[in-house]
């Protein structure tokens, strides 16, 4: 579409007659974020059409005559404002003037003054262990306005308890990062694993939000949460022990953790695990690298950060190896068997486990095999690229899978790289266009790649919210 600008930067967009009451759309304009236009009883509004809670567009998601729902987790907005009104959206989408003029919708360049919004500054910290309060009996949950009911054993949560009993509850990172999990408490008692989780804010804490994925129930509870059906797992998660059999370096702060336990090792290509150890009040989330077997092994690339809890003891991991717990599998962000389109992975640091995953069970998989199947891995330096030795070990992958690295690093120890240099991201849009919207996208690393690919990915190009699959973790 052409869009007219008039010299009083307003842009029209669309004829009044394009935008009945009760619907809303979508448009692209240049020096602007993507524009949304809602019609409200016969007034029209115009917002960012961007989620602030994570990237996704607006428009793609339901709009009931005043307010739009978000497709990926549920969290809305008054149009009519810019507030968000349901978890976990805390902050407002900007608002822009609107005018009618000879039956043409313009709207004005520049975005009115940002809606009062919630601001918060979040810092991570770990949970203490001291003596916490627990509960060693089985205790009800009721969903309030829905027939959902489900039991939740001693110590667990409220959100795996939940997804242990199909129920669609939304999530992410299952460790108190990403929000997605946010719910009431009407009636009962819980206690907050970790209760200064950077997911929720202090004013949404205030306006008594919790996360699912840290509240452990010490009573029979009522809550209020938004069911999801996309979120009931494929595959049942349970809990187990599991031993450490080998740890295999792939570069200076990567490895692979190869554990196993005592029964099958069963998960889609692409999820994830919580992993704890006795004595950690805490687990944490790795993605496997391999796919399910009858064996019981589960494989992990972890990448060493400066006083994690897991990647620091890389160099000493004996010490936990009688002492691990497995509780899995979960995650969204897994193979979709059922679509036909090329699969493109994308990744960067230990964001190559589930894509190896994904690659790997797509390779052998007769469904795609007329398919192309794409990995591009980013790293600082040559010295953060592992493909090698994975390569090396893996003919399927090596004959089967387009394989692209790129470095970020511009620096003269890096001047015998031949390969593509830039963030990622910049990489994938130089080589695939346009066509991106023809893939099925898997995505997995740092959050600044992660979300620097989403906004690539929805923003520039438009690929729909249901062909990107990621956990995001923060």
């Amino acid at each position: 579409m052409i869009y007219t600008e008039t010299p009083n930067e307003w842009i029209t967009l669309c004829a009044q007659s394009d935008l009945p009451p009760g619907e809303m759309r979508g448009f692209d304009i240049d020096g602007l974020p993507p524009v949304a236009l809602f019609n409200v009883g016969g007034c029209i509004h115009a917002t960012s059409n961007i989620c602030t809670h994570n990237v996704a567009i607006l428009t793609d998601g339901n709009f009931d005559g005043q307010i739009v729902e978000c497709p990926l987790h549920g969290g809305s907005f008054d149009v009519t404002t810019g507030e968000a009104v349901s978890y976990p959206c805390e902050r407002s989408i900007e608002k822009f003037q609107v005018q009618v003029i000879d039956k043409c919708i313009s709207v004005a360049r520049m975005a009115q003054a940002r809606v009062a919004a919630f601001t918060e500054t979040s810092v991570a910290k770990s949970a203490g262990s001291a003596l916490l309060k627990r509960v060693e009996t089985t205790v009800d949950v009721r969903i309030e306005g829905s027939v959902s009911r489900f039991t939740c054993g001693p110590g667990d949560t409220l959100l795996r308890a939940a997804l242990r009993s199909d129920i669609g509850f939304p999530y992410e990172c299952n460790s108190g990062g990403c929000s997605s999990c946010t719910y009431r408490l009407v009636s009962g008692e819980v206690r907050d694993a970790w209760p200064d989780a950077p997911g929720l804010s202090a004013s949404a804490r205030a306006a008594g939000n919790r996360l699912a994925c840290q509240s452990i129930p010490l009573s029979n509870c009522v809550i209020q949460a938004r069911e999801r059906p996309e979120f009931i797992v494929p595959i049942k998660p349970s809990k187990r022990s599991v031993t450490l059999e080998n740890v295999t370096r792939l570069t200076h702060d990567m490895a692979v953790f190869r554990m196993r336990g005592k029964s099958v090792a069963k998960f889609l290509p692409g999820q994830y695990a919580m992993l704890g150890a006795a004595g950690e009040p805490l687990e944490r989330a790795y993605s496997m690298a391999n796919t399910a077997n009858d064996d019981g092994v589960w494989e992990f690339i972890v990448k060493e950060v400066p006083g994690g809890r897991f990647s620091s003891r890389i160099a000493a991991l004996e010490h936990l190896a009688d002492a691990l717990t497995l509780d899995g599998p979960y995650g969204n962000a897994y193979l979709r068997s059922d679509s036909m389109r090329p699969v493109l992975c994308i990744a960067g640091g230990a964001g190559l486990s589930p894509m190896l995953s994904i690659l790997r069970g797509a390779v052998p998989d007769e469904r795609f095999a007329n398919r192309p199947l794409s990995l591009f891995y980013g790293g600082r330096t040559p010295d953060d690229l592992c493909d090698a030795l994975i390569l090396e070990a893996d003919e399927q992958l090596r004959d089967r899978v387009e394989w692209i690295n790129a470095i970020s690093d511009n620096t003269a120890s890096s001047a015998n790289w031949t390969g593509p240099r830039g963030f990622i991201h910049d990489v994938v849009k130089a080589h695939f266009g346009a066509v991106l919207r023809e893939h099925e996208i898997y995505l997995s690393g740092p959050p600044l790649m992660t979300n620097a690919v989403q906004r690539m990915l929805v923003i520039d190009h438009r690929v729909p919210a249901s062909q990107i699959h990621f956990d995001r973790f923060c």
